[in-house]
């Protein structure tokens, strides 16, 4: 792998201005692709070319030698692996200059074999990803003996027990983001995480939940000081017989509910009940919910009845709690209750007249913004 031009103009601007050298980069067939002089970019450098060439350990050029696009100065080869991939070149006097030949080529090679580095884990990284997302998201079970052999490959075992996670960063905060990709992978070196559009999907081992459960509230405390959203909705545990994306839908319905949850950030599958039926409830249905109990009741008596049904049922359907929270007299919330039961044939105390108005009262801000 060679120098990129991106590389090797940040590597030759650090040095120059720590060492206050003036000098260059050229790549492997001898074109300067980064200097100090910028006007000298793109030229052919002959000593360069030698250099690469004939494996040559230096070449010094005086002010009586007239190389093809080279100045005075001194020019040494960049190793990687043992192979010459591109020649740094320092321009002037031999005197003035020598004191800087070793040190400058051995900070270029360091910073060069350290971008390629960077480069390669990036590289290798992206086919991961690819791949991850080839296993998440594929619907044909057939394959599963082809991403078996290609997640060995890259060094994956996907036959490991594991559950999905997804997190999602409000506003897609890089830095969040990041923060959530270390703690994954600190917690065991066989987690798993990728970039999906809008969500980070996370792969893990762990068998117990409420120990996973402990691990995202611990994560969440962490982030929710910098004051970040996120939520984190987990898939029920894998089992061999279970295909990884059934797993990631179960985690996208406790997402659906996370992210509407007033009460937690983190929701697992298997926490869902009476929420995932109602989350599968299409838009007519909801509607129809909304008219069959709050049909009758006119915009002023909607206005009148909404803050102290909502308090009521947060406060357990005690009237005392619901007085002391709306600060309004016990006799006046009995009243509205009462007139509402009137109106619409439903009682707020009735236990199955309850369940209906919550679900009524949940879906009546769904099916507003429709």
């Amino acid at each position: 792998m060679g120098i990129s031009r991106e590389d090797a103009r940040e590597i030759v601007s650090e040095i120059s201005k720590l060492l206050g050298a003036k000098m260059n980069i050229m790549d492997s067939n001898g074109i300067i692709i980064a200097s100090s002089d910028k006007s000298r970019i793109g030229s052919f450098h002959k000593a360069a070319y030698e250099i690469i060439k004939n494996n040559l350990s230096e070449y010094e050029i005086t002010e009586e030698d007239h190389v093809e696009g080279a100045l005075p100065g001194n020019n040494l080869p960049i190793y990687n692996d043992d192979k010459i991939i591109g020649v740094v070149g320092i321009t002037g006097d031999s005197a003035e200059i020598n004191k800087y030949n070793s040190i400058v080529q051995k900070m270029t090679e360091i910073l060069v074999q350290g971008k390629i580095r960077e480069a390669n884990n990036q590289k290798k990284q992206s086919i991961v990803n690819n791949f991850l997302f080839d296993w998440v998201f594929n619907e044909d079970e057939s394959e599963n003996h082809r991403l078996i052999s290609k997640g060995l490959e890259l060094g994956i075992d996907i036959t490991l027990q594991r559950r999905i996670l997804i997190f999602a960063v409000a506003d897609n905060s890089q830095e969040i983001e990041k923060q959530i990709v270390t703690f994954i992978k600190l917690k065991h070196k066989e987690n798993l995480v990728f970039k999906s559009s809008d969500y980070l999907i996370a792969l893990v081992l762990e068998e117990y939940e409420e120990e996973l459960k402990l691990k995202c509230d611990e994560l969440l405390a962490k982030v929710n000081a910098k004051n970040a959203v996120v939520h984190i909705a987990g898939s029920s545990y894998y089992e061999a017989n279970v295909p990884i994306r059934k797993l990631y839908l179960q985690a996208l319905k406790a997402y659906e509910v996370a992210k509407n949850s007033k009460e937690s950030n983190v929701v697992f599958y298997s926490h869902l009940s009476i929420e995932l039926v109602l989350n599968n409830l299409g838009y007519d249905v909801k509607s129809e919910i909304v008219k069959k109990v709050f049909s009758s009741l006119d915009r002023k008596s909607m206005k009148e009845y909404l803050p102290i049904l909502k308090s009521f049922y947060k406060s357990n359907g005690s009237l005392k709690a619901t007085s002391k929270d709306l600060n309004i007299h016990v006799n006046t919330i009995q009243y509205h209750l009462n007139k509402m039961k009137q109106k619409t044939g439903y009682d707020a105390r009735n236990y199955n007249d309850s369940i209906l108005i919550q679900i009524a009262i949940r879906f009546l801000e769904e099916t507003k913004e429709k």
